[in-house]
């Protein structure tokens, strides 16, 4: 089913480039954005020192959810930009 929304409504997701070297540029930046972010959230709490296990699990959550967020709005922005029902031509073979 299509979407309900079109790309004149200019949500968020909307906002991203098209092309996708752009676009891979734009969220490496909200990765690096979200790093800072948590960065700064482990000064405030005085997180000093964290066990190996702990560390491990910190890590693969902070991996997953960044992989999950970058993938999810690249998916939604591809079906905004209608790619689903375009035909694949011999040159992007």
């Amino acid at each position: 089913m299509p979407l309900h929304w079109h790309l004149k409504s200019k949500t968020l997701i909307d906002q991203l480039p098209v092309q996708v070297f752009p676009r891979a540029v734009f969220l490496g930046l909200a990765g690096v954005t979200m790093g800072f972010i948590t960065i700064y959230f482990l000064k405030l709490y005085a997180v000093t020192y964290l066990h190996f296990t702990e560390l491990m699990l910190f890590m693969l959550m902070y991996a997953g959810l960044s992989g999950f967020s970058a993938t999810v709005v690249s998916v939604y922005r591809s079906l905004g930009d209608g790619a689903i029902y375009r035909k694949a031509s011999k040159s992007d073979l």
